[in-house]
């Protein structure tokens, strides 16, 4: 069991007897800012990255996605969330294009739709040694940019899975893989 910051050992309901749950767990890994009642609980603790040392990314309540840089240098060796996940993880895989809404028509409106995947890919590969694939709402035209932001590779299948035609499948991977070849031909000519 990995917890994530908060404190469910004191703030549960006293009939949930979180603490004597707990305990039944092989292994709990507890990721806080402090020593308090789910650390003394867990099996281990990992001292928690402040926000303001760790790399993130956020959404306003208008549905914009900006990126989190940190202010600050690490002062005790804390982590991120997006570190201790990574820490056991193969490979990560960012999302959100299909919960971004373009305000705009044409190639604008593709980087509105891959934003979210794309600052989540730049983040996530800057804070963390795992390969990043990036997916959800990525086109020919933001398939270029998901390398830039740090993407080791990129997902298709929204793309695909929505044609029922094999050869309109085909044709869009094609394209797809096009707009990638073109990228590093043009970065191995500078």
């Amino acid at each position: 069991l990995v917890m994530l910051g908060g404190n469910p050992a004191y703030t549960a309901p006293a009939d949930l007897k979180f603490t004597a749950g707990l305990k039944k767990v092989p292994a709990s890994i507890y990721l806080g800012l402090e020593e308090d009642e789910t650390a003394s609980a867990s099996n281990w603790v990992v001292p928690a990255a402040h926000y303001l040392e760790a790399w993130g990314d956020a959404r306003a309540l208008d549905g914009t996605v900006s990126i989190q840089q940190p202010m600050i240098l690490p002062l005790y060796g804390g982590k991120s969330a997006i570190e201790l996940v990574a820490a056991g993880a193969d490979l990560i895989q960012t999302e959100g294009g299909t919960s971004a809404r373009p305000y705009s028509a044409g190639i604008k409106g593709l980087i509105e739709k891959a934003a979210p995947t794309l600052a989540a890919a730049h983040c996530i590969s800057r804070a963390v040694q795992v390969p990043v694939l990036c997916a959800s709402g990525l086109s020919a035209t933001t398939l270029p940019m998901a390398q830039a932001a740090g993407a080791a590779g990129v997902g298709v299948g929204s793309a695909v899975n929505r044609l029922s035609d094999e050869i309109a499948m085909l044709a869009v991977v094609r394209g797809l893989r096009e707009a990638l070849v073109a990228r590093v031909s043009l970065t191995h000519q500078h």
